[in-house]
């Protein structure tokens, strides 16, 4: 009798699908690593609120989301500092420029008809990020606006809109890892591997910023109702 007739191989190879099976369900329940100290914490929150509270908290009711994971990604992308700066990334100038001399045929959604008359200083704007959630500047025109609009006072809105029509069924689903790591990489967390994002910490320090942002609110409502 072969070793593939024998039962108690399948019974074996069946119980290390289940311990394969476990291990992959704590892992992936792993705390996630951050960086960041109490103190510099704490006055990262004091500084998002300060600068941004009042219309995160706004735009969050009007758009359904969630309030502290934009507080937090605030501080992530920009550190919660007002006005938040822009970053220009010339690979992203080099495709689009591609895309519109029609060397390749499109880059991230956008295709050369989106280009077509558009000139090198506004390539350059497109391929920069705006905003306090630092959106590419490509992307005004999948959300239909002017990229002027990615720059100013209405850009954390946009912004919003962008991370709702892009991630939103993973707001929905609060599987904010998955959140933060889309935000800055355009995909969820690795199932396997480490992430993809530019800084290793950057899904854990946002799930820490979010925690203790929820912590605060807690205590601002215990110190309200005494």
């Amino acid at each position: 009798m072969g070793i593939f007739k024998r039962p108690y191989f399948w019974l074996i190879l069946l119980g290390l699908g289940c311990l394969i099976s476990l291990a992959y369900v704590f892992w992936r329940q792993r705390p996630l690593r951050a960086n960041t100290s109490d103190l510099a914490v704490a006055f990262a929150i004091k500084k998002v609120n300060a600068n941004y509270g009042r219309r995160v908290e706004l735009f969050a009711r009007q758009l359904d989301l969630p309030v502290n994971y934009f507080k937090a990604l605030i501080l992530l992308e920009c550190s919660g500092n007002y006005p938040p700066g822009s970053r220009y990334e010339p690979h992203v100038f080099a495709q689009l420029l591609a895309v519109q001399q029609g060397t390749i045929p499109a880059y991230s959604g956008i295709r050369q008809a989106h280009l077509k008359g558009r000139s090198k200083k506004t390539l350059q704007q497109m391929a920069t990020s705006w905003g306090p959630l630092q959106i590419m500047g490509y992307h005004s025109i999948h959300l239909g606006i002017h990229i002027d609009e990615l720059k100013g006072e209405r850009s954390l809105y946009h912004g919003m809109v962008w991370a709702k029509q892009n991630y939103g069924h993973l707001l929905k689903k609060k599987a904010y890892r998955d959140a933060f790591h889309f935000h800055n990489t355009g995909k969820p967390y690795p199932k396997i591997g480490a992430p993809l994002t530019h800084d290793r910490y950057y899904v854990g320090n946002g799930i820490r910023y979010m925690q203790k942002l929820a912590e605060n609110n807690r205590l601002s409502q215990i110190t309200t109702m005494q």
